[in-house]
């Protein structure tokens, strides 16, 4: 992966890494809802005062994940935003 960053400025670097996080996102959401609405569906018995394809109920879910996926990607962007890059090579 040191050659995506190579002769990278900082900001491209974070940049890059909160593009990786947005792609798992996207892998979730893919996989996840499909999956929800699914499980939803069979646990339908269970449900009290939500339907089991509740609109809001999933956007909210995803919503919140997507947030704490991006803010959990703050820290690893900056420590590899402040990466010398002849110590990156000589690793």
């Amino acid at each position: 992966m040191v050659h995506r960053f190579m002769g990278a400025q900082p900001g491209d670097v974070r940049r890059l890494v909160f593009c990786d996080a947005a792609l798992v996102i996207c892998a979730g959401l893919i996989v996840g809802l499909p999956s929800a609405y699914a499980a939803a569906q069979v646990t339908r018995t269970l449900l009290f005062g939500v339907t089991p394809s509740a609109p809001h109920v999933f956007a909210m879910t995803a919503g919140v994940l997507a947030v704490v996926t991006l803010l959990a990607s703050v820290l690893p962007a900056r420590r590899a935003g402040r990466v010398d890059p002849t110590q990156a090579l000589k690793e």
